[in-house]
């Protein structure tokens, strides 16, 4: 077939194909099938997965993806990082097909892709599946409930254009979690909460110090604090604040739900990006941290800073000052 822009246009002046019944994303990012198929698999995207990375019997990461393509790699900036010399730089990739499906594909690497303790090249997987790179162990847990309505119109289609952001969370028991990491910078900066926060007489003057201190160190576009002295009671107190000075609360949040989370599960979050977000919302987030405030295992509270596109997003350094910074706010209202 042959298609022809109209005379205004100022792109392809003419197209000539054959049409693609169904939609694929490759590994290369590269999105080829018909436009109904393409808006489905971008706004919607796919299953959500979740990934577990485990190495002997310690846990290393946990992520959450709702599309392709996933990098596994030994390459700094892949989703899933694997810091071994075993494993190459780009070993493996995951990426999705229309109809909800998750293929993995052993990118020519060094020690080969298991699957299920099979060498593969490229294989759908599925929930329950287990990747095996190096020593590292890849849980795939994919979660179906979500299942797109394949008679859904493209109207409908077009108006969903927020995903579920990719997150991380960081674990830091195991000797084979990660390593902490931070600028160097960051102990000056540390310093100066320590001594901020002993001029606090009680969690009210400790709440409004933690937002000064989040939006400074953190060049925040919104920043949000809860602190509570009863660990299994209600938050006690709650302030945010958005660039310019406004207060804002947790339900003005996008990541609200995040927050929670954090909050239930003691879980320490960095979400890397938000490349999309909901039509008309001036304010587009680039990245976000979450840290509970735990002290001996009891959560007193949660810390939360976002930024925006003018900023260079968070990384795992940030989030790790960030838990340091909790961990003190937490022996703190502990000896209240």
């Amino acid at each position: 077939m042959e298609y022809k822009n109209s005379w205004q246009s100022k792109f392809f002046s003419s197209l000539k194909s054959f049409p693609l019944k169904n939609l694929t994303i490759l590994p290369n990012g590269i999105i080829v099938g018909d436009y109904r198929a393409f808006f489905v698999a971008i706004f919607h995207g796919g299953f959500e997965m979740r990934l577990v990375v485990k190495r002997g019997d310690n846990l290393v990461n946990e992520a959450r993806f709702t599309r392709g393509p996933i990098y596994i790699g030994r390459q700094i900036g892949s989703q899933i990082f694997l810091p071994d010399r075993a494993v190459s730089r780009q070993h493996t990739v995951l990426y999705t097909t229309t109809d909800g499906k998750w293929v993995a594909e052993d990118l020519d690497s060094a020690n080969k892709t298991y699957l299920n303790k099979l060498a593969i090249h490229k294989t759908e997987i599925k929930n329950g599946d287990i990747i095996t790179i190096s020593d590292f162990q890849i849980e795939v847990h994919i979660d179906d409930s979500d299942k797109l309505d394949t008679a859904a119109s493209l109207e409908d289609t077009l108006h969903a254009t927020l995903h579920d952001p990719q997150i991380i969370i960081r674990h830091l028991e195991g000797t084979e979690s990660p390593l902490i990491r931070m600028q160097s910078k960051r102990a000056k900066d540390f310093s100066l909460v320590a001594s901020a926060m002993c001029k606090c007489k009680n969690t009210e003057e400790l709440a409004t110090t933690l937002l000064d201190l989040l939006f400074r160190q953190f060049r925040t576009l919104h920043c949000w604090v809860a602190l509570r002295k009863n660990p299994a009671g209600d938050m006690e107190i709650a302030k945010g604040r958005k660039v310019g000075g406004l207060t804002i609360r947790l339900e003005d949040l996008y990541l609200e739900p995040r927050i929670n989370e954090a909050v239930k599960n003691q879980h320490y979050i960095l979400v890397p990006r938000l490349p999309m977000q909901y039509e008309g919302d001036k304010e587009k987030i680039n990245s976000a941290i979450i840290t509970p405030i735990i002290c001996d295992g009891q959560c007193f509270g949660v810390l939360y800073a976002d930024n925006s596109l003018d900023h260079e997003h968070y990384g795992l350094s940030d989030l790790d000052y960030l838990i340091l910074i909790s961990f003190t706010v937490g022996a703190f209202i502990k000896n209240l």
